[in-house]
Formats: C-alpha cells, sequence, structure tokens
C-alpha cells in the first residue's frame, strides 16, 4: 500500500491509536463515518465490534483490508472479504487480554458477593435485609475455564494465586500436559459444569456456538455461577452463547 490511504475507524479506538495512524495516512473517524463522502475511497477499515456485514464492500471499490482491534473476526462477513479480495486480520495477544481477564474476575466477584443487591439494599436503607443474602466466596471456589486461551490463562493466574481456587480447564485443541504446565487441571466438558464457577473463553465458531445451552447447565452444580467471557461473550459479543436445545 503507498502513503496516505484512506483509514475508516468505524468504532473508537485510544486516541494515542488514532494519532497514530492519522500521522501516515488519511482517517475517517468514528464519529458519523457511515455519512462521510470520502466514504467510498477507503482503503483499510479498523473495527472492533461493530457488526460488518455484506453489504459494506459494494459501498467500498478500494477496500483493501479489514483489521480487527481485538481477535474475534465472527463480527466480519468473511466470505464477502474473501470474495472481494478483501485481506482480514486481527490483532490477538497484548492489546487487552488481561484487561478482559480481570473483566472475568470481577464479575465473578460481583456475583459471589452479590454487589448489585447489596449496593442496592445500601441504597434504600434496607440494611437488615443484607442478613438474608446468601453470599460466596472465589477463595476455595473450583472455577471452570472453557477453553484456555491468553485471558483464560491470566484469569487462571489471578483465580489460582491471588485467591487461591483450585482452577480446572477444558480445551480439546489443547493436550492435558500443556494445560498441566500453566498449573490448571484439565478436565472434560462435564467435569467444568460441575465447579463452582464457569468461565467460558472460547472463540465464536460454527462449533462453539450454544456450546452451553439448557442441556449443559443442568449438569451444573446447584445453583450455577456463569460467567461469560472472551470472544463468545462479552468479551464483548452481543449475543448470548446460551440458548434452548429441544429434543
Amino acid at each position: 500500500m503507498g502513503s496516505r490511504e484512506l483509514v475508516c475507524i468505524i468504532d473508537p479506538i485510544h486516541p494515542a491509536g488514532v494519532e497514530r495512524i492519522a500521522s501516515a495516512h488519511d482517517v475517517i473517524g468514528s464519529d458519523g463515518w457511515r455519512d462521510d463522502p470520502r466514504l467510498t475511497g477507503t482503503s483499510v477499515i479498523v473495527i472492533r465490534t461493530s457488526p460488518l456485514g455484506s453489504d459494506i464492500f459494494g459501498s467500498m471499490p478500494n477496500l483493501k483490508a479489514i483489521v480487527k482491534h481485538g481477535a474475534g473476526v465472527d463480527n466480519i462477513a468473511i466470505p464477502a472479504a474473501s470474495a472481494q479480495g478483501v485481506m482480514v486480520a486481527n490483532t490477538p495477544g497484548g492489546n487487552n487480554s488481561t484487561a478482559v481477564a480481570e473483566g472475568a474476575v470481577a464479575m465473578m466477584l460481583g456475583l459471589l458477593r452479590r454487589t448489585r443487591d447489596m449496593d442496592a439494599l445500601v441504597r434504600e436503607n434496607r440494611w437488615d435485609e443484607r442478613w438474608g443474602i446468601r453470599l460466596g466466596d472465589l477463595t476455595g471456589a473450583r472455577v471452570g475455564l472453557i477453553g484456555f486461551g491468553r485471558i483464560a490463562r491470566y484469569v487462571a493466574k489471578i483465580c489460582g494465586a491471588g485467591f487461591g481456587a483450585e482452577v480446572a480447564a477444558y480445551d480439546p485443541m489443547l493436550s492435558d500436559e500443556d494445560i498441566r504446565a500453566a498449573g490448571v487441571e484439565p478436565m472434560d466438558l462435564a467435569g467444568i459444569l460441575g465447579c463452582d464457577i464457569v468461565s467460558i473463553h472460547t472463540p465464536l465458531t460454527d462449533g462453539t456456538r450454544n456450546l452451553i445451552d439448557t442441556v449443559e447447565l443442568g449438569m451444573s452444580r446447584p445453583p450455577p455461577t456463569i460467567r461469560f467471557s472472551g470472544c463468545l461473550t462479552a468479551c464483548s459479543r452481543p449475543m448470548s452463547p446460551v440458548s434452548p436445545r429441544r429434543g
């Protein structure tokens, strides 16, 4: 690509990132990008979580590449991109793995400690009702991870080293030895669903869609504490990985 390509940044990114791109290229910002008269000349799209359907390619005949600010590319119409010869790249690794892992653990603590319920009682001056709320502890809990990539490994470190939790993981793409090498117990899916807390960290693919549904939830320990994180949720996906399966 030559200099001063036109880059359309669809989702907001850090200002330092925008500044760095703008130092070498012309930029269409995320605010009102659809109405920018320069849009048809776009060479590169930078995107985070917004859906990018096949309709966009007809309006950008000069498009050469789509760069995902993150790991999962399930929000991009890959077949349509391939048909037009548009390269799709992602940026897994150092961009926000630790932040997502911390968010996952924060949600575990929020569920276990019933943070929203307790906050509501305090705000409404219903102090005495707090004794009727059953709370849980992450310390010593059994944490099951579905998928054991970068984010899940950070979660394992926080839960294991930080809280003394017993951490297990299920990942059919890894050997038991690889999982044990990280200080985590390998386990099958049924075993993971028997843990106190289940945290999901898998990319959304045809093989993982509806991985957890009412059948699997029925296998979990009552009451199940489920934190959906990584590329099946939120790790910020606008869809739910849980759906009823009939039959």
